[in-house]
């Protein structure tokens, strides 16, 4: 059997399939495991930078439960609610009532808006309140979707307690 019988009979073309079906599936597998470290490595970052841009940046830690998770002093992770204490170009970092300094980064998918206004970025200043809603990132900051500017929260409306009449 010479060199040109053997590329026409279905042998080849067998062992061509198998190889080519061999393949893909080494690259759906890999496609996998990237997948899967990626998620590893946002999961351990946040994990690092958790106590430290969540909870209390003092390094106080969380006590007993009852002392913090019972009083609403637990922050929220997928945003945060405060003034302003500084403004870059692309984010701006907000202060809370317990002064937990949080990183706000933004996009050019960021809406910004005052009461039912849309603003620009460039409008916010240090000093003003803002509730800002969005995703954490691997960093421990918080991407954020929505900003938006209003009166600063009293302080009987702190952890969604309204003041009795």
């Amino acid at each position: 059997m010479d060199i040109k019988e053997y590329l026409k009979s279905s042998s080849f073309k067998g062992v061509i399939i198998g190889l080519s079906i061999g393949v893909f599936l080494l690259v759906i597998f890999q496609s996998g495991v990237l997948v899967g470290y990626k998620r590893a490595m946002f999961s351990n970052r946040m994990g690092n930078n958790f106590n430290k841009n969540f909870v209390d940046p003092r390094g106080r830690g969380m006590g007993m439960m009852g002392e913090k998770f019972g009083k609403g002093n637990m922050s929220v992770g997928h945003g945060a609610a405060g003034k302003i204490i500084s403004i870059g170009d692309m984010s701006l970092v907000v202060a809370d009532a317990e002064n937990l300094e949080k990183m706000v980064l933004i996009n050019e998918d960021t809406v910004v808006r005052k009461f039912r206004d849309d603003i620009k970025f460039a409008d916010l200043k240090v000093g003003d309140f803002v509730v800002v809603f969005g995703a954490p990132n691997e960093n421990g900051g918080i991407d954020a979707k929505l900003i938006r500017n209003t009166p600063e929260i009293s302080n009987n409306m702190k952890n969604g307690v309204a003041p009795k009449k």
